[in-house]
């Protein structure tokens, strides 16, 4: 493989660098007519990770951009494809105004906290979070993968920076959680208003029910001596 250079002259093209024992050059699509500055060359006997390709085909490895966030995929441990075999979260998100997913690899303990958890997830339908099981999951039950639950949208958030649409932007996922816990107190002192509102209006009945109770017997009483008093006449 040579690196070469056109020649004004003639229009053919002169080489300038020999590169030995090189077998892929991969190099992104320019953009708005500027050459892309990100360049991968991979040796005769290695063999070309799918995760790189995928990178460049996608789109993602374009400039100093484009070389930062595959290193920010790298740092953050996510990766352009799916493992193989290992359980892991796909996880649409936003960069730079363009939508990419991303694909986050589950250990078996995190995978088993997703599953096990009773807390589901109801995303919105422009919200794209999907949980999908390890090999060994889907031959022991038989499963693609499982209802999204609040272990695998902590993981998203945490790894990818995904946030479901009804959260507020400036909620995390604790202080929502410490605001229903809140919503839950204050609804449950309403219905202690509520109660004791309605035990004071009980009491209040209850009092005058006895006062014309006392009412209705004096008058029996006064009655009856009245009577009474008639007959000794």
């Amino acid at each position: 493989m040579e690196a070469v250079i056109q020649n004004d002259q003639d229009g053919g093209y002169d080489t300038v660098y020999e590169l030995d024992g090189i077998s892929v050059f991969l190099s992104g699509s320019s953009q708005n007519g500027v050459l892309n500055e990100v360049l991968y060359l991979q040796p005769e006997d290695l063999e070309t990770p799918e995760e790189l390709l995928n990178a460049f085909d996608l789109g993602y490895c374009h400039g100093a951009a484009g070389a930062a966030y595959v290193r920010d995929v790298l740092e953050r441990q996510v990766r352009f494809t799916p493992p193989d075999t290992e359980a892991y979260l796909a996880v649409e998100v936003e960069r730079d105004g363009e939508l990419c997913t991303e694909y986050v690899p589950l250990t078996r303990e995190e995978e088993r906290e997703i599953l096990d958890s009773k807390e589901p997830v109801p995303l919105e339908d422009g919200d794209r979070l999907e949980f999908f099981v390890s090999q060994e999951t889907y031959e022991e039950q038989d499963i693609d993968g499982g209802a999204v639950t609040a272990p695998a949208l902590r993981i998203a958030e945490e790894r990818c920076g995904f946030r479901p649409s009804y959260i507020e932007p400036d909620m995390d996922i604790e202080k929502k959680e410490e605001t229903r816990e809140e919503a839950e107190k204050e609804n449950e002192g309403e219905a202690g208003e509520e109660t004791g509102e309605e035990n004071e209006e009980a009491r209040e009945e209850a009092g005058e029910e006895s006062e014309e109770a006392r009412e209705e017997a004096g008058e029996r009483a006064r009655e009856a001596m009245e009577n009474g008093e008639a007959d000794g006449d």
